[in-house]
Order: structure tokens, then C-alpha cells, then sequence
């Protein structure tokens, strides 16, 4: 494949940015999986964003909870935790767009399922979707 190609397609992801920036400049789109699930969690599951960079969280519930968001394309893939939010979102993202919710549940709960590495807690989506079916999600959704 020629650079020229291969720049041409890098180019084109910078217009795509731009223009979800046009579109929701609540996120930057520089990280699009990421800021797709908050997107998602804003605009679908009526959670408030939170100004970027809040410490603990991404997001607040209608009472008052926080909650963390986390977005990966890999269904076999993993998350970390290092913040203190009241609840964890874990979504799942597939290439035609879709988003599956893996785990809608208490923060501390997926925490202490996690393997401990270096500060933080690891979980992999399958523990996670294992953690949903043992334990209350939140149903409180729009």
C-alpha cells in the first residue's frame, strides 16, 4: 500500500473529527471509541456528562450517582480501574456502530472482581459479563 494512500485515509479521519466535533463538540473525537460510548451514555441512556478531565467519573445519573464509562471494541478485550465512581458503564462497540451494554453495575463491585496490577484493577469483558448476570445492573435508563 503507497504512504500517499495511506495518508490520504489519515487525512480523511482528521474531516471525520471535525466534523463530529461540529456535530457533539461536548467531545474532542480525538479518542472516537471512547468518546462514542459517552456520546451513547449521554444521548441514549440520558446520563449527564461531566466536564472533562472530573475526577472519579465521565458522567452523573438523574440522582446524583457517578459513573464511569468505559468503551472497547475488542469482545474479548479489558478494562481498568483506577477511579472511585459510584457506578461502572461498559459498553461494547461493534463495526456497524451498535453498542452493547456488558456491565450497567455498582463501581466497587466490578472493582473488587478485578486482578490487582499496578494501582489498578483489571477485569476482562467476560468477567464482567459473567459480574452483570450475578449482580443488580441499573435499569433506570432514559
Amino acid at each position: 500500500m503507497s504512504h500517499e494512500l495511506i495518508k490520504e485515509k489519515v487525512r480523511t479521519i482528521f474531516r471525520i473529527q471535525a466534523e463530529l466535533r461540529g456535530l457533539a463538540p461536548a467531545w474532542t473525537w480525538k479518542n472516537f471509541v471512547g468518546d462514542y460510548g459517552e456520546y451513547y451514555a449521554s444521548n441514549q441512556l440520558g446520563l449527564k456528562k461531566l466536564p472533562t478531565n472530573t475526577k472519579g467519573g465521565d458522567h452523573e445519573t438523574k440522582d446524583g450517582r457517578i459513573v464511569s464509562v468505559k468503551t472497547r471494541t475488542n469482545r474479548n478485550g479489558k478494562i481498568e480501574l483506577t477511579g472511585h465512581a459510584n457506578l461502572l458503564l461498559v459498553l461494547l462497540l461493534n463495526e456497524n456502530s451498535e453498542i452493547e451494554i456488558i456491565y450497567y453495575g455498582d463501581y466497587l463491585t466490578a472493582q473488587k472482581t478485578g486482578k490487582l496490577r499496578d494501582k489498578q484493577r483489571d477485569l476482562t469483558l467476560a468477567q464482567l459479563r459473567k459480574l452483570a448476570n450475578e449482580t443488580p445492573q441499573v435499569n433506570d435508563q432514559k
